[in-house]
């Protein structure tokens, strides 16, 4: 599988400021702030993970991420639990969801933790401090960009593995790699 550019990350982030202004503009004055707060969280999180499948190329498990993915989105809006309790959920699930995708190790999924972590702050900051949520999402989903930094894995020295390696995400990679070679070394040996 393979991980979205940081610019790819930083353009999706600014996309979604764009569409979130219009959207919130239209939510809040047709529905009650609660429902209008939910519903404009649950779509940019259906967006990110959209965006997230879309690429990766994932071509195994996209079906299964997907329904469960929405049928959570559609739960989480309409329980009956606090707004900053559903967005934490939103903000955990996508880095469950980057995690199935793009990382190997449980250090890089921790960072990724982190980083999902740290976008929340920037998000909640700027949300108490603006009452906006297009620039709330718009900080949220900026930070969210710097997740392909992170290795997909670390080697046991802390450092990341080679370059060859590194792109590396599917566990299946290498193996068909080694399985495609071997069999190349017999096509050649019979052929002599």
């Amino acid at each position: 599988m393979k991980r979205p550019s940081l610019l790819v990350g930083i353009a999706f982030a600014f996309v979604v400021a764009i569409f979130a202004a219009p959207l919130w503009l239209g939510l809040k004055t047709t529905l009650p702030f609660f429902w209008a707060f939910r519903l404009g969280a649950v779509v940019p999180y259906l967006a990110y993970c959209t965006y997230l499948m879309l690429a990766a190329r994932a071509r195994i498990g996209l079906i299964t991420l997907s329904a469960a993915n929405l049928v959570i989105g559609v739960v989480l809006f309409s329980l009956p639990i606090s707004n900053s309790l559903v967005v934490s959920s939103f903000a955990a699930l996508i880095t469950l969801n980057r995690s199935l995708l793009f990382h190997r190790s449980l250090v890089s999924v921790a960072f990724d933790g982190m980083v999902s972590g740290v976008g929340l702050m920037f998000a909640g900051y700027l949300f108490s401090a603006t009452g906006s949520v297009p620039a709330a999402l718009w900080s949220f989903f900026l930070v969210q960009s710097v997740f392909v930094m992170i290795p997909p894995r670390f080697s046991e020295r802390g450092l990341p593995f080679s370059s060859a390696e590194k792109d590396e995400v599917d566990p299946f990679q290498r193996s068909q790699r080694q399985a495609h070679e071997a069999l190349q070394r017999l096509v050649e040996a019979g052929g002599d």
